[in-house]
């Protein structure tokens, strides 16, 4: 696992064949509640992240098992909102939300569920 800025690039495919970057959703989550997982060329590449618990690190962590038990993933480039609570409410109507894992959602919010870790996904723990 490497980490770099919040500027790389993933190499997953969108619906209209282009790749899709995770530019607008990272970028509409605040600094403290905000992170980038991006697997390409089967590299994990991890932004620097301020989350709360560790998630970042858990949860970068949870995707390498992940990886190394499906390793024909395809290349993603994903956001992910470290809080506890939705941060990014639902668009109207055709308006396309970014895509944005994050630790709860709502019917209101755009984001979509995925697991926490950290409470019960550390090696060690259980």
């Amino acid at each position: 696992m490497r980490s770099t800025s919040a500027g790389a690039s993933g190499a997953s495919a969108s619906p209209k064949g282009r790749p899709y970057r995770a530019d607008a959703a990272y970028a509409a989550l605040p600094p403290y509640a905000r992170a980038r997982f991006v697997y390409t060329g089967g590299t994990l590449w991890r932004a620097r992240a301020r989350c709360v618990y560790r998630r970042d690190e858990v949860t970068a962590w949870a995707l390498l098992q992940l990886l190394e038990r499906y390793p024909q993933t395809p290349d993603f480039d994903v956001a992910l909102n470290c809080r506890d609570g939705p941060l990014l409410r639902r668009p109207r109507a055709h308006a396309r939300a970014p895509l944005v894992l994050a630790y709860s959602s709502t019917a209101a919010s755009a984001e979509v569920a995925f697991p926490d870790y950290t409470l019960w996904g550390l090696p060690g723990k259980l």
